[in-house]
């Protein structure tokens, strides 16, 4: 018997933490020695949601937390019960609850493009398709379910909070892996509805905005993440049809200001290109030596192209377009293989 408390935390709207009661209550029935819940609010960021958590623990026992968009699937607790002795911080492979996408089989370090980043293992893969082992180790679980041992907050007895929403599980992993703790992630799978906590604070600590999340970025690694070991390298290429078909517009606008945004504006003669954003934190800043403009304050129809450069965004960030006449506006693919990232036109669409 695995002795441990479950704590929830509560961000979204009723419906949530409804549909998970009756979740946990289900699993209450089928297991007699299902453990009680006890629900917390969020705070103003989620890693001192997790040091009040931790507060409120009880130093004997284990602890499961979750978010309130996650949803438990037959087999979790015998997977977790069956794996209790490999790891020290235990997590899920998550499921997309809408897309039945895998998001992820925890995450590990990498280099691209030479610089220390994160990527979630089998991202955006059909999981009938891969044969997971019953687990594995990786540098970090996702945060919205992690099994935490006891034993853990004696050498890592809180969530710093330079994690600022996005890094708080990776930074407190990496810590309690230079202690010689593990992390490890079960085939066993949660769905997951992904709301993002960015979504819902102050810009500073939780926008979207990469402009803002590359130097916070910056300063955790020289603070945290010095020993951090990648676990592959990854080199970001355009693909030749791409290349091709951006290099001939004679007057073009970019979509966002990312990771994604940055790597194609440096491959690109960026006197014939603008970049907008949505996000009011970003426009007005320089991003590659241009200034952002605001998307719903320029004239669509003076720009033969447009690309869309944030991935997986197109449904939302199409409704700004919806004013514009007619315009070809292409979308991006990220194809990833063992050692490189392909960047790939996606879709062409015709906006009326």
């Amino acid at each position: 018997m695995i002795d441990f408390e479950i704590f929830v935390i509560k961000t979204l709207p009723n419906e949530y933490i409804d549909r998970l009661s009756k979740n946990l209550d289900s699993e209450k029935s089928l297991h007699g020695d299902f453990p009680s819940y006890r629900v917390v609010d969020e705070l103003s960021t989620r890693e001192k949601t997790l040091n009040k958590i931790i507060s409120l623990r009880d130093k004997n026992k284990d602890m499961l937390v979750i978010a309130d968009d996650i949803v438990f699937v037959d087999g979790w607790l015998e997977s977790l019960k069956r794996n209790y002795c490999n790891g020290d911080i235990i997590g899920f492979s998550m499921i997309d609850a809408k897309s039945g996408l895998l998001q992820d089989f925890g995450y590990d370090f990498v280099k691209v493009d030479g610089e220390l980043s994160y990527r979630g293992k089998y991202k955006g893969d059909n999981i009938a398709s891969l044969n997971l082992p019953d687990y594995r180790e990786c540098d970090s679980v996702t945060g919205c379910a992690m099994f935490i041992k006891s034993h853990v907050f004696e050498v890592v007895p809180e969530f710093p909070l330079e994690g600022a929403n996005r890094w708080g599980e990776l930074i407190f992993s990496h810590l309690a892996a230079q202690n010689q703790l593990k992390t490890i992630v079960l085939s066993s799978h949660l769905q997951h509805y992904a709301i993002s906590t960015k979504q819902k604070d102050s810009i500073k600590s939780s926008s979207l905005s990469w402009i803002i999340e590359r130097d916070q970025w910056s300063n955790l690694r020289s603070k945290f993440l010095c020993k951090a070991i990648p676990k592959n390298s990854f080199s970001s290429f355009l693909d030749p049809a791409l290349r091709s078909s951006i290099s001939r517009v004679k007057k073009g606008l970019i979509y966002g200001c990312g990771v994604n945004a940055d790597f194609i504006l440096k491959k690109l003669d960026s006197t014939k290109w603008d970049v907008c954003s949505g996000l009011s934190e970003e426009i007005g800043q320089n991003f590659s030596e241009l200034k952002v403009l605001d998307i719903h304050q320029i004239d669509l129809d003076s720009y033969e192209m447009v690309l869309i450069t944030p991935i997986g965004y197109d449904d939302v960030i199409l409704k700004s377009f919806q004013r514009h006449h007619s315009a070809v506006i292409c979308g991006l693919e990220l194809i990833l293989t063992e050692n490189r990232i392909l960047f790939k036109g996606r879709s062409i669409y015709e906006v009326k």
